[in-house]
């Protein structure tokens, strides 16, 4: 898919991402509104990728809804993770990993499990990805970008916003 379009695309799913990343900050909540067409975008590029024997990201999005039935991830995040994995298996990727440490620091910090608002690290490493393939993104979100350096900040800010 390397076509003009793709710029197109990314600024638009890393726009989505952000916009549900704001709510998920600020309610806990992300609408479906933002999630929905992530979600049916990235699942007919799924399907269309296995039609091209590459059951990667259907094979993901299985192991997701499995997560988000055991409650250990909400609705929404599976959704914009499952639809990310479609469209854009990269940023997905960033995501899992960013989801995966911050998660990890929440446990070993407040010594136990938490929700934190993970739709909101999402929109964060999608930037972090956006910015290494996208000349354009690179631009507009050079003072955004969170470094592994500062995800213990990023942790801490989180905890004291939640006191």
């Amino acid at each position: 898919m390397n076509n003009i379009y793709l710029p197109i695309l990314h600024f638009s799913l890393f726009s989505l991402t952000w916009m549900g990343g704001w709510q998920d900050w600020r309610t806990r909540e992300v609408s479906n509104w933002i999630s929905v067409p992530v979600f049916l975008a990235g699942l007919l590029a799924s399907v269309l990728r296995a039609f091209q024997l590459d059951f990667t990201a259907i094979l993901v999005t299985a192991l997701l809804h499995y997560y988000w039935n055991r409650n250990w991830l909400g609705g929404a995040d599976v959704k914009m993770l499952s639809g990310l994995l479609g469209l854009w298996p990269t940023a997905a990727i960033w995501g899992l990993a960013g989801m995966g440490i911050v998660g990890l620091v929440f446990v070993l910090r407040l010594e136990g499990w938490r929700r934190f608002p993970a739709i909101t690290v999402l929109a964060v490493t999608t930037g972090r990805e956006a910015s290494i393939e996208d000349v354009t993104m690179k631009i507009l979100l050079h003072q955004m970008i969170v470094l592994p350096r500062d995800i213990p900040k990023f942790v801490d800010f989180l905890i004291d916003r939640r006191a």
